[in-house]
């Protein structure tokens, strides 16, 4: 897991414009929470005691800015929380040479999602420096997962969540062939089924061939550009 952890939560240099790709028939165990495994519940998730951070960096400079290929991997028992915006990648940019960046190919598992701003099961918030930026999330799954703002106050956040990714800014982005299930979102002001919401001039937004499955009742996105 230290690898996975340098390529999606290391300095962007490390990442910014080159392609990762995951060994077939991969499974992480990200020891986030105690006595999770692949097989428990969202109530298990929601009420379990949390043991090591994923995110280990308020850096907002430490981001993803390249192309990552799960190959169909499984990760589990992910706990993102305590900063702005929690996720498997918490804040993934394509401020790089190309002007894009992707993420496919991984389920997520059993895990916990918080971020006082954005939280996402996938992504926290795909962010862009300006809007001629594309981005894309395809073929990915989230199960069992609490994704959440965690009731938070602060008058100044954002506090928004979706299933997938939590907020994409200024990017053009697309959400292909995504699948989720047994999931609860929830935010103090938005919370969208596959995306919380589109913010900061958000060009547009293409969701293709997406299922939601018993997850709380939201709808596919919600909020504003």
């Amino acid at each position: 897991a230290e690898e996975l952890a340098y390529a999606i939560l290391g300095p962007s240099t490390v990442s910014s414009g080159k392609y990762f790709k995951v060994i077939a028939d991969a499974t992480f165990n990200l020891s986030g929470m105690k006595d999770i495994t692949v097989d428990s519940t969202v109530g298990d998730v929601m009420t379990a005691d949390t043991d090591k951070n994923w995110r280990t960096s308020g850096d907002g400079a430490r981001t993803f800015a390249g192309y990552f290929d799960g190959n169909g991997v499984i990760i589990y028992n992910m706990y993102s929380g305590g900063y702005a915006q929690g996720g498997l990648f918490p804040r993934p940019t394509n401020d790089n040479t190309q002007k894009t960046s992707w993420i496919k190919g991984i389920t997520l598992l059993a895990s916990r999602s918080i971020g006082y701003h954005t939280a996402g099961g996938i992504v926290g918030e795909y962010h862009a420096p300006d809007t001629s930026r594309t981005a894309a999330v395809e073929n990915c799954k989230v199960l069992n997962c609490w994704i959440t703002d965690n009731n938070n106050t602060n008058p100044s956040a954002q506090k928004s969540s979706g299933i997938i990714v939590g907020n994409i800014t200024h990017n053009t982005a697309t959400i292909k062939n995504c699948f989720a299930s047994g999931n609860v979102t929830s935010a103090t002001e938005i919370s969208g089924g596959i995306v919380g919401q589109t913010s900061l001039y958000c060009p547009s937004l293409s969701i293709q061939s997406c299922i939601v499955l018993g997850s709380s009742a939201y709808p596919i996105v919600t909020g504003s550009n």
